[in-house]
């Protein structure tokens, strides 16, 4: 989180253990929906569901995402998100 700016887009494999993915957005702009599916794509294969048919992944813009003070390392609290099912791919 201390790389991401405010309207960059936070992805993570819900609920599993592995990496986020952020995409870069400075000017606040839609995402494409094939970038979309490829970083949580990307997301889905760092985690713990790599080997998973299908993975949910949920994204949210990084300044919706919030770590609560004391908690343990990994953990945060989204304010509003969305998911989607991808296949883990790398790259």
């Amino acid at each position: 989180m201390k790389l991401a700016r405010p309207d960059d887009l936070w992805l993570h494999a819900e609920g599993m253990p592995g990496s986020h993915v952020l995409i870069r957005n400075p000017n606040a702009v839609d995402i494409p929906p094939d970038v979309l599916r490829k970083a949580a794509a990307l997301a889905a294969f760092h985690s713990k569901g790599r080997h998973a048919g299908k993975v949910p992944v949920t994204y949210t813009r990084a300044g919706l995402v919030k770590k609560p003070k004391g908690a343990k390392p990994g953990l945060v609290m989204l304010q509003e998100r969305k998911s989607l099912m991808v296949k883990p791919e790398e790259g």
